[in-house]
């Protein structure tokens, strides 16, 4: 009985709708398995930004810097809208198409190399060189390219094999691939693999194929050339009356330090080609941060992992015996596809093997040809029953990188949902042209440029157009620009600007593990949490640049429906009162929380219920939350005493009350 359910879906695995299906169970879930919990990160924020508040026009200046050519984010936001889910969808639809021309357009090259194929786009969706793919918004143009060219690939296939008709594949290969190449110049080095295809999908002699595949790649090297010349030559002059010049520049120097460093530039190549093709498959198990064994999603990536090569197996063990030229011609094609893959790359001075957070994103244009490369010395080097071994051991490990890397987004994601709406819920409006500061960047996956586009979003009540109307600053960022007091600052990030003053600002402290959002306010200046800020934030945060009035909520299309009101929404609440000295309200807000069973996160944070009690005069409470916050939280004492010593100056506290907190706390007036 076994056998009879089995065998069946064996064989419609091993079918030509079943690896379709095969390379969409993988992707999938290694990718979107938390689909509904991944967000937007990193460069995500500023498409997100652009297509919500901002003109195309708008929209085109600011990419015009570097990648002007920024047509897809615009036809996807008018399809997909703001929700992430639609984006990452999208991303991972383009990813998975573009694997599947690639899978058809070499079976055209090698008919009877199912199985190895097959492994190929296996291994390419899980790559681990690339671990990026959750930043969905920001990299659906860069996947745009990864689909567009593999299906340019095939359509040339189509249109040399063609009996019939075949005016009509060149033609639709020719577009794609121009609307590839122009997008944005990751892909643009495939290109050169275009006439090795050609040459290797040709059957005749070989200085009549030799002409024909030159003739063949003329359409496509021309749009190549003049691709090379818009941008080397002629996008320059435009880029200097603009003044945006940083790329260029870039270039530059990369030509003055690598290009004319032989020497430099080799050890940077072959370095890359050791991670691309080698390293990469196991380097990040070396990693901490990936590979955690006491961590649950390390057993559940690790499980998921050998379930999927378990399918594999069972799915591809069928082979066919060839006498074809596959293992030379994919040796030769996949040194090509990596060559000419990370060619754009290298010409910058870059590399995928340095390590940096961003990084991972140069080994893009290269991932077809290092993929394509490794199965070929796999099946050259290694017997045959060892093969799938080793490929299953590359899928385990690539399936257990890939999954850790995407729960870490998801994490984080919760991480800004919380920050986003208790931000919210403490400031319901934020006046235009506010600065907001922080020691620290919100996350890891949020630079502080980003972090602008973020809360932009959040407060913008209608289209701002170029002139942002938020913009967050870090330690560093502040100190670079010498912010002051009632300084004017002045912010030119592409073709956005944002104008304000060194006092028109809030600064805010986000550390989830050390309780809920602060907006800092000198009453906090002496909470523990705040002993490694500078006195700058504290004199430079101005409470009056909150408005209590809502204008309107966060857009839940964008930052999700308000999460489940807990501690932190009363003691945001409670703040925002105790700013408008509403005591009778952070007496209620108190009330609820209790009632709800809810308490403090941090000490600190039972200051506006300690004054709000004290100021209606129920001391016997407020006494009770000090002892509470004391405990709590260690070293509070300063902080406790310091808010105590000011509602004694403000009110008339009996002098039995005065005297437990001198004694409970150690206090010195």
């Amino acid at each position: 009985m076994k056998n009879k359910i089995i065998e069946p879906i064996i064989l419609w695995l091993r079918s030509s709708w079943g690896y379709p299906f095969l390379l969409l169970l993988v992707g999938f879930s290694v990718y979107l398995y938390p689909l509904t919990q991944l967000g937007y990160y990193w460069d995500d924020w500023e498409v997100v930004y652009l297509t919500h508040l901002a003109s195309w026009n708008d929209l085109m200046g600011y990419f015009w810097f570097d990648r002007p050519l920024a047509w897809p984010y615009i036809l996807y936001s008018q399809i997909l809208g703001t929700n992430p889910f639609n984006w990452h969808l999208l991303t991972f639809s383009l990813r998975f198409g573009g694997i599947l021309f690639l899978y058809y357009a070499f079976l055209y090259l090698w008919p009877s190399r199912k199985y190895e194929l097959r492994w190929v786009g296996l291994l390419l969706i899980i790559y681990p060189g690339f671990l990026q793919q959750s930043i969905s918004t920001a990299y659906s143009r860069h996947l745009t390219s990864f689909f567009l060219f593999p299906l340019s690939l095939y359509l040339t296939a189509r249109a040399v094999r063609a009996t019939s008709h075949n005016w009509l594949y060149w033609i639709c290969a020719f577009f794609v691939n121009a609307l590839q190449i122009f997008n944005i110049e990751y892909y643009v080095g495939l290109e050169l693999i275009r006439p090795i295809f050609i040459w290797f999908l040709l059957e005749e002699e070989r200085w009549k194929k030799l002409r024909k595949t030159l003739l063949l790649w003329a359409p496509f090297v021309t749009v190549f050339i003049s691709f090379l010349l818009w941008r080397i030559v002629y996008y320059p002059t435009t880029l200097s009356t603009q003044k945006w010049t940083q790329s260029i520049l870039q270039l530059n120097q990369a030509k003055k330090h690598n290009l004319f460093d032989p020497p430099a530039l080799a050890q940077k190549i072959s370095a890359d080609v050791l991670h691309l093709v080698f390293g990469t498959w196991f380097d990040k198990l070396s990693d901490p941060n990936i590979f955690n064994i006491s961590a649950v999603i390390t057993f559940v990536a690790l499980f998921l992992g050998l379930v999927l090569a378990g399918i594999s197996i069972w799915a591809l063990s069928e082979r066919e015996n060839s006498n074809d030229q596959f293992t030379r011609q994919a040796l030769l094609l996949g040194a090509a596809g990596l060559f000419f893959g990370a060619l754009p790359v290298w010409a910058i001075g870059k590399t995928s093997a340095t390590g940096g957070l961003w990084d991972d994103r140069f080994s893009q244009g290269a991932m077809f040809g290092a993929v394509l490369l490794t199965v070929a010395i796999i099946f050259i080097v290694v017997r045959i029953r060892w093969q799938p071994v080793i490929l299953s051991i590359m899928l385990i490990s690539a399936t257990v990188t890939q999954v850790v890397v995407v729960n870490k987004y998801r994490l984080d994601w919760q991480y800004q949902k919380d920050l986003y709406w208790q931000m919210y819920w403490r400031a319901p409006t934020l006046l235009p042209n506010t600065a907001i500061y922080s020691k620290y960047i919100p996350s890891m996956w949020l630079p502080d440029y980003d972090a602008s586009f973020a809360f932009s979003t959040l407060y913008a009540s209608q289209p701002t157009g170029t002139e942002i109307p938020f913009w967050f600053f870090t330690a560093e960022s502040m100190t670079g620009m010498k912010i002051r007091a009632k300084k004017p600052i002045n912010v030119s990030f592409r073709n956005l600007q944002f104008t304000g003053n060194g006092s028109n600002a809030i600064s805010i402290l986000y550390q989830q593990s050390r309780g809920c959002l602060r907006v800092i306010d000198p009453i906090y200046k002496d909470d523990p949490i705040f002993f490694q800020y500078q006195p700058f934030f504290f004199s430079l945060s101005n409470l009056k640049r909150i408005r209590p009035e809502t204008s309107r909520p966060p857009n839940p299309a964008i930052f999700g429906e308000e999460p489940t009101r807990d501690w932190c929404y009363f003691f945001q609440k409670a703040d925002l009162a105790r700013q408008l000295r509403q005591w009778d309200s952070v007496i209620d807000l108190y009330t609820q929380a209790k009632s709800l069973g809810f308490s403090a996160r941090a000490g600190g944070e039972y200051i506006p219920f300690i004054e709000a009690f004290a100021r209606k005069d129920d001391f016997k409470t407020a006494l009770n939350l000090t002892t509470q916050a004391q405990k709590q939280t260690p070293n509070l004492e300063t902080l406790l005493c310091t808010d105590w010593q000011k509602l004694q100056t403000d009110l008339a506290v009996p002098e039995t009350v005065l005297g437990q907190v001198r004694t409970a706390l150690g206090c010195s007036w």
